[in-house]
């Protein structure tokens, strides 16, 4: 299980909801919702808002019955060298805890390559699976900060962060 530290969900979750796409009718509204909220509040005020705590809080704490059952938890930011995603990194870390299943014929290169096609014809997965940033709660004012932490403290404890 790889996972993502909350706090920068969160605050990746505000500054990404402005170019989400509204082409799903079903996601649609609940999406214009959330770009309507993020527009008109500051990043603290959104960060703090009871719908987006329980938003992360739900998210991690759906993990809770794997990692009682003591499936491997990793974390997304360990899988950045220099500051950059490292997809790399990432396949042979996903290959590494997932070989007992792979066949002895498992060719890395071709499932690497094939992976970075994938991503390169992929609108959807291009900034996802290519960039974005790690550790961006640290730059919040010390006092909100304090206060997204204590939120979300029993999430951030589950993952071990």
């Amino acid at each position: 299980l790889i996972v993502r530290d909350p706090r920068d969900i969160g605050i990746s979750q505000y500054k990404a909801v402005a170019g989400h796409a509204t082409d799903n009718r079903i996601l649609a509204t609940q999406i214009e919702s959330l770009r309507e909220q993020a527009e008109s509040m500051d990043m603290g005020e959104f960060l703090l808002r009871d719908d987006n705590i329980a938003f992360l809080r739900r998210i991690v704490m759906s993990y809770q019955p794997m990692i009682q059952k003591r499936i491997n938890v990793l974390h997304y930011e360990d899988m950045y060298i220099d500051g950059n995603l490292s997809l790399r990194l990432l396949c042979e870390t996903i290959v590494e805890h997932m070989e007992r299943f792979l066949p002895d014929s498992f060719d890395f290169e071709a499932f690497f390559e094939n992976v970075q096609r994938r991503i390169e014809n992929s609108k959807a997965l291009k900034g996802h699976a290519t960039g974005g940033s790690i550790y961006n709660y640290t730059k919040l004012d010390p006092g909100l900060l304090d206060d997204y932490t204590a939120k979300l403290r029993d999430a951030i404890d589950l993952l071990e962060y």
